[in-house]
């Protein structure tokens, strides 16, 4: 019983899928409340001494606490076909055993509906269903046309069960309905989340990339937000020669081993992106120059020493950066195309360094 419970509890973890945990939901809720309706026949027919139909809702009851047990532990389609097969058994006992004139057979077409729409399940087996509670509506009849029934019970009593059963039916038909459409919502609005959220998320490095670059970065069009932020650049060294020395498939490696340190050196309130082919760009927020230098410069030398392993060979690796402390007057993207600068100036000039931005000049580190 415990996916049921988890079910009550909200905890959806169990399941493969929403709709594995919708499908096994609405089976529950619709074997106890059949289990539960059977339950309240059965004394009425036993009374009437019509014991037949006592035993077949006794028999149903049976077959509902099955398939309750079941539905948790294994996948719905085989809870689902032995509701419908019951109500399809259960309608032909009952016009074989009360007559036409009891309107069980009526549960038949009056179950089509949840069929259609209140199980999550493939249009396919819903059309299969459908088609085996009319072909026992058919047979009901065709019953009643050839068979007379064993009993004949008042009509009064007759039209109170029917009424009885159906009321409990449109409850859960409404639940269950309502239920899965809840889940439906759900569903298909993590399914835009997820979208929105890989659509951000570069598949490689799985750091974020320039469209979760640029929404990060309308949080710092406020100049005043921007007043302690550096803007840095970061490029692998010689990046091109690695791939073509030990190909493309190296250089991946090389990538996601540098992106980890990043994701793992850095702070969760930086902003770090792949910007593009080997390069990275970092927003440093409530970070001054001089201590964005401290923190760049450290990064590099732990590059520098230590060995990116790909594919039982040691390979040694260096970036370069160039950084600029960003002031409130200067937008967002010409700060970046200043990282732009100061960092080929450090390509330009020995790699493997840190390279400043400053007004009056360059300045390596």
């Amino acid at each position: 019983m415990k996916k049921l419970i988890r079910i009550v509890l909200g905890d959806r973890s169990c399941f493969a899928s929403k709709k594995e945990m919708a499908e096994c939901a609405t089976v529950s809720i619709f074997a106890v409340a059949f289990l539960i309706v059977h339950l309240a026949f059965i004394p009425f027919f036993f009374i009437s001494s019509i014991w037949q139909l006592g035993i077949v809702n006794a028999f149903s009851m049976l077959i509902y606490a099955v398939v309750v047990l079941i539905n948790v532990r294994v996948k719905g389609v085989l809870s689902s076909l032995l509701i419908v097969l019951e109500l399809c058994a259960y309608s032909v006992a009952s016009v074989y055993i009360v007559g036409w004139e009891a309107n069980t057979q009526w549960f038949l077409p009056f179950m089509i509906i949840p069929c259609y729409l209140s199980f999550p399940i493939s249009r396919r087996r819903a059309w299969v269903y459908i088609a085996l509670l009319c072909a026992a509506l058919f047979y009901c009849y065709w019953v009643y046309l050839f068979t007379p029934p064993l009993y004949h019970i008042n009509l009064q009593y007759i039209i109170l069960l029917n009424l009885f059963f159906c009321t409990v039916c449109a409850i859960v038909v409404i639940r269950s309905t309502h239920f899965a459409h809840h889940l439906s919502e759900t569903s298909y609005r993590e399914r835009i989340q997820k979208l929105a959220s890989d659509a951000a998320i570069d598949p490689l490095t799985k750091l974020g990339n320039r469209r979760y670059a640029e929404s990060k970065l309308q949080g710092l069009i406020n100049a005043q937000n921007r007043s302690t932020t550096c803007f840095a650049m970061m490029d692998i060294d010689y990046f091109k020669k690695i791939n073509d020395t030990y190909g493309h498939s190296c250089g991946d490696e090389v990538l996601k081993i540098l992106a980890e340190q990043i994701s793992l050196r850095f702070r969760k309130s930086d902003i770090v992106v792949r910007w593009g082919g080997e390069e990275f760009l970092l927003i440093l927020t409530n970070t001054g120059g001089d201590a964005a230098q401290r923190v760049l410069s450290n990064f590099r030398r732990i590059v520098e020493q230590m060995p990116f392993v790909v594919d039982g060979r040691i390979l040694r690796v260096t970036i370069t950066i160039g950084y600029y402390e960003c002031s409130g007057h200067i937008g967002v993207s010409q700060a970046i195309d200043f990282c732009d600068q100061a960092l080929y100036y450090g390509k330009n000039h020995g790699r493997n360094c840190i390279v400043r931005f400053h007004e009056t000049g360059m300045r390596i580190n």
